[in-house]
């Protein structure tokens, strides 16, 4: 008897084993971090209890399925160090709330007169040692930039400065307290912001990176990494190897050394020391491939939007893709201080790795030193009929610019562009026009009604646009599918006030608040912009949408901000 309770009794425990290790690996934990209500000491679970600092967020252990929200109009200072997730699940970097997106920075703000000190004539020392390069300075907002002189003597004008690598010591030139010239004063430090070395299977969401010295998100053998929907600014411009050589890098977004089925899309990146988005290599042999860029706004990005390369020749790279993009003014923005600031849309570098496929299609390049640039190692077997350029939209306000540099010997124009066609076989349905943005000057790079890239895609498989819109064939040139009615509505995914399921969805849409204890109005739009239905969201709340015709529907919480969610009725 006892040995038949017994079997039993280890029958059920075993069962339950298997059931719980069945159904473990689906288990996802949401955790909440707030720079000004959490508290590193809070579990994290919800709003109410949520984590403060980077810090916190760096030394816990998630699991696959994980999602790390950040509070929206929070500022937090320093490096996030994300985990890897696994086949099981990718691990969730993104936002909650309402506002402006998150913001990490990479910067230290010395804004107060204590920070300075005056070290004899217009030279002003920094009051505290910096263990890392100073690669630029940020003053008012954005609106002014240091200059990085290699030598402390060189401080001769209003802005220069120099960080002395051997004792961390900042100086400036300024004709009185910095802090009383200038009423903001950032100082980027040379780490990259996101540090991405060794990361696979995470998510990074609507978050702002911004103010760092290398990269916006950097590091080395990286997989399954997706970036979405983020903003990352004025970055770059740190000493390189830290031997005062005068060489200065930094990227938006960069895939180092080994890579692969990594994701950037619906990002808007911009002034940026060297490269928009790079995956490159030139140390141990590297294997890049099932990289995709698409649906990015990129502007005010000194060496190119687009960089690529890989060497040594043990390398390879294959399925590389460049698309929808929307590319404005290489080679300007306060990058363009460097000596070599080259100014490429794409630049495609000497390249030494078996290359195969690499396809930059569908794209704007608006305005560059040169669009397209390929040096003489693309002129091999193994290199220039191994790209696919097509249906991109090229225009040099200036006509005598060159829009496409090849080899260091052939220059192509505005006017002899058809002629490059020609002799190359390459971008086929391109074209060379103005693409009529909404509002150039202001960097609304949305396409108007009368916009030549209407319609003159190549059909990619490219489902939505930068403002989660949906594609319809033919597809629209650029990062922008033009459709009216939603122009004044900033489209966004879903984790924020709310969020819905299933998406795409035929009869049922649920709609799940995570702001706690609080009625949300929300009202929904139909494709035209006009309000259809307005619902109060307290927990959940489930729609029955049978009768809806199948098209796009906007949800948009009654809030001050103009985001909304998008949601495809089949």
């Amino acid at each position: 008897m006892f040995f038949k309770i017994y079997s039993v009794r280890r029958m059920l425990l075993l069962m339950l084993l298997l059931v719980f290790n069945f159904i473990s690996p689906t288990l996802a934990t949401r955790y909440y971090v707030d720079i000004q209500l959490g508290n590193d000491l809070n579990n994290g679970l919800s709003a109410s209890s949520a984590w403060q600092s980077l810090n916190k967020v760096n030394s816990f252990s998630f699991s696959p399925k994980d999602s790390i929200l950040f509070a929206r109009n929070g500022v937090w200072r320093g490096q996030l160090q994300p985990r890897s997730g696994s086949t099981l699940g990718y691990i969730t970097y993104t936002d909650y709330g309402s506002g402006n997106k998150p913001l990490i920075l990479g910067s230290k703000n010395k804004s107060s007169a204590s920070n300075w000190i005056h070290a004899g004539g217009n030279i002003w020392k920094c009051s505290i040692a910096f263990t890392t390069d100073i690669g630029n300075m940020i003053f008012n907002g954005a609106t002014l930039f240091g200059t990085k002189k290699w030598n402390l003597s060189y401080l001769q004008t209003q802005g220069d400065y120099h960080y002395n690598l051997n004792n961390g010591e900042l100086k400036l030139y300024s004709q009185t307290n910095p802090a009383l010239y200038y009423w903001r004063i950032e100082c980027a430090q040379r780490f990259h912001i996101v540090f991405l070395e060794d990361v696979s299977y995470a998510v990074f969401s609507n978050l702002s990176i911004k103010y760092g010295a290398a990269h916006g998100f950097g590091g080395g053998n990286t997989h399954h990494v997706i970036i979405k929907g983020c903003d990352i600014s004025y970055m770059g411009g740190g000493d390189l190897n830290m031997d005062g050589s005068s060489t200065r890098f930094g990227n938006g977004i960069e895939f180092w050394g080994n890579a692969n089925n990594n994701l950037v899309e619906q990002c808007k990146i911009w002034e940026i020391y060297d490269s928009g988005v790079s995956n490159q290599n030139h140390t141990l042999p590297a294997h890049q491939y099932n990289i995709r860029y698409q649906n990015n706004i990129i502007y005010n990005c000194a060496l190119a939007s687009f960089e690529y390369w890989n060497k040594p020749s043990a390398s390879t790279t294959s399925a590389i893709h460049f698309e929808n993009n929307t590319c404005v003014n290489a080679g300007y923005g306060w990058g363009a201080q460097r000596p070599n600031r080259v100014g490429n849309h794409i630049l495609l570098s000497y390249n030494e790795a078996t290359t195969d496929s690499i396809f930059i299609r569908n794209n704007i390049f608006y305005n560059a030193h040169t669009c397209l640039a390929l040096p003489a190692s693309w002129q091999t077997s193994n290199g220039y009929q191994k790209l696919k350029l097509s249906n991109n939209c090229y225009y040099q306000p200036i006509a005598t610019d060159t829009v496409i540099f090849l080899f260091h010997s052939l220059a192509y124009f505005n006017s002899s562009f058809e002629l490059y066609q020609t002799q190359t076989g390459q971008d086929k349905g391109s074209f060379i026009a103005d693409p009529l943005f909404v509002d150039y000057a202001n960097n609304n790079f949305h396409i108007t009604t009368n916009s030549p890239v209407i319609n003159q895609g190549y059909q990619n498989g490219i489902q939505s646009d930068f403002d989660y819109e949906a594609r319809t064939p033919p597809a629209d040139i650029g990062a922008d599918e033009y459709l009216p009615g939603t122009s004044g509505l900033e489209i966004i995914p879903e984790g924020h006030s709310f969020y819905i399921s299933p998406n795409p969805t035929q009869e049922f849409l649920m709609i799940h608040s995570i702001i706690e204890d609080t009625t949300l109005p929300i009202d929904i739009y139909n494709a035209s912009g006009s309000i259809i239905q307005s619902i109060r969201l307290k927990e959940s709340v489930q729609l029955n949408i049978s009768e809806w015709p199948a098209g796009i529907y906007f949800l948009k919480a009654k809030d001050k901000s103009e985001r909304a969610v998008k949601v495809i009725k089949q």
